[in-house]
């Protein structure tokens, strides 16, 4: 009878033996290690990301950590093709494991902020899309603490004060990313950290603002949903508010309140692109004036149109003739206080 050298170990508890753990962690990294290789070739790369999520999808739970250590050793002269696979494999990882990658979060989210540094943009964009996948997928198993949501973006809130601008912008940008991702992002911590990039904007010294003005969005953005925009308007405005009196209308009271200051002689104004839109450049703005934006992409709801007695647009050319609102709003505040001044 025909004999094979394969051994195995037996339902029944019989005589075949275990699989060598030090032999299978071996295989394990021979094959992750010759994947990554693939990947610096461009005849073989899409080979490689095939194998390696493949080797993701079946890996066993105890062999995340030694394919994580496998990932995460990528030397910064390896292709850039390479350096964005190791972090995308993080997204990865939590996308088909999610809470058992949970022990590992902060030396992944360590390994983010390293590769922040890369001279590649295709390597930073990976990571942030990788630090949404993160809070996206280990935030359902956060805790009365918050300590996923900390383990994610106290590392990155750090590394924003690193000197290097690469690593400010793309620590921000993963932040915002983190933000946007958390479908409850803990309001008291978004806040504080809202003070201190208000500050930042306000340094001479800080580089990659545009980038903080993207994360100021975010957290802003957090605050209206979570009925905390008094908070994230007396940051931003910086005392302006002891000089311009503001108030805030919710939503479902914004139709009463519109009709509450046209009864007191003021006319409702849309910025917005109708039919019957006058042309911002041409129109006469009354001194009593409410001026209505609408949200983004939305635009003003039907029932406030209603309200409104006249609609505005801003002249513009080219095929996408839209603009963001609170750009839209400013170029309209600048038109009505030219016209005031000139009177």
């Amino acid at each position: 009878m025909k004999t094979t050298n394969m051994q195995a170990k037996g339902r029944g508890g019989g005589n075949m033996k275990a699989a060598n753990p030090q032999q299978v962690i071996f295989e394990l990294k021979k094959k992750v290690v010759t994947a990554l290789n693939k990947l610096a070739d461009r005849d073989t790369h899409q080979r490689g990301v095939d194998e390696l999520e493949n080797t993701v999808e079946h890996l066993a739970p105890d062999k995340i950590s030694c394919f994580l250590s496998c990932i995460l050793d990528t030397d910064s002269e390896q292709k850039s093709a390479v350096r964005k696979e190791c972090i995308r494999l993080m997204a990865t990882l939590a996308r088909f494991h999610h809470g058992l990658v949970a022990p590992y979060l902060a030396k992944m989210v360590s390994s983010v902020v390293k590769r922040l540094k890369d001279q590649d943009s295709v390597v930073r964009d990976a990571c942030i899309e990788t630090m949404g996948v993160l809070a996206s997928k280990m935030s359902c198993y956060e805790d009365e603490s918050y300590g996923v949501f900390v383990s994610l973006v106290k590392p990155l809130f750090e590394a924003i004060g690193d000197q290097n601008k690469y690593v400010q912008s793309g620590a921000a940008l993963c932040l915002a990313r983190v933000v946007d991702s958390s479908p409850e992002a803990p309001v008291a911590i978004i806040q504080r950290m809202l003070t201190k990039t208000v500050k930042l904007l306000n340094s001479s010294h800080f580089i990659a603002k545009p980038a903080v003005i993207e994360l100021n969005r975010s957290i802003i953005l957090v605050s209206f949903v979570s009925a905390n925009l008094m908070f994230a308007l007396d940051v931003i405005v910086v005392t302006a508010e002891k000089w311009v009196p503001i108030v805030e209308v919710p939503v479902n009271s914004l139709k009463l309140f519109l009709e509450k200051k046209k009864r007191e002689g003021f006319s409702i104004l849309g910025l917005e692109q109708t039919a019957n839109s006058a042309s911002l450049d041409k129109y006469q703005f009354p001194k009593k004036t409410v001026l209505v934006l609408g949200r983004e992409k939305e635009g003003i709801p039907v029932d406030i149109i209603h309200v409104l007695d006249a609609c505005v647009e801003i002249p513009q050319l080219g095929v996408v003739r839209s603009l963001n609102v609170h750009v839209s709003g400013a170029i309209a505040l600048w038109e009505y206080t030219r016209q005031q001044r000139i009177q």
